[in-house]
């Protein structure tokens, strides 16, 4: 699926012509001097369908989620209080765009400001009656700030963060099919941070 990613203004002479059908690039002329230019991105899709779903969809839920690098590391969400591991972020909420959930969800539960810089990967899944869909975002640090703010749940869950080599990451969400038959919600998140973390 192709995504407008919006990249920069750039000055031309009045009466600037544009291609819109030029490779994957589309160009508007917005005024006498302002010419915006808008490159389509891919974004590649995926979906997963638990054993426990019902065959229906009653509920729908858009999540967003952060990868951040520091050097060979990937950070990571972890709750201490169960030993679960996963890609930091949570659901979009009132009318903020996806970048801008990933961006206020990175911050709340890692304290790491950031820029979400491009979607790259959407995983859909299908369990008992639900319908989520997780958006990835390939995120840029602008600082640590250092403070968290946890919901009461994440608080109860001992929330943190760690780093993790990628080699680390997989070799943690590469377990799920250790839960398959003992915890299916267990099973289904390690499986979809596994593959998402395959296509960065």
């Amino acid at each position: 699926m192709l995504r407008p990613e919006f990249k920069k203004f750039t000055d031309f002479p009045r009466g600037t012509m544009y291609d819109r059908k030029k490779n994957e690039t589309k160009s508007a002329y917005t005024g006498d001097y302002l010419y915006y230019e808008i490159t389509m991105q891919s974004v590649k899709q995926l979906q997963f369908i638990n054993d426990d779903y019902l065959g229906h969809v009653d509920k729908l839920r858009h999540a967003c989620r952060g990868i951040l690098m520091k050097g060979d590391k990937v950070l990571l969400s972890y709750e201490s209080n169960n030993g679960k591991f996963i890609i930091p972020g949570g659901g979009v909420e009132g009318n903020e765009t996806y970048a801008m959930c990933c961006e206020r969800e990175m911050l709340e539960e890692t304290g790491m400001k950031v820029k979400a810089v491009r979607e790259f990967l959407e995983i859909e899944e299908l369990f008992d009656v639900w319908r989520h869909i997780n958006h990835y975002f390939i995120c840029e640090l602008i600082e640590d700030t250092g403070v968290q703010n946890l919901t009461e749940g994440e608080q109860k869950a001992g929330y943190t963060y760690v780093w993790k080599t990628m080699s680390e990451a997989l070799a943690i969400f590469g377990t799920y099919e250790d839960y398959h038959d003992t915890d299916i919600a267990y099973y289904g998140l390690y499986r979809r941070e596994f593959f998402a973390l395959s296509e960065v």
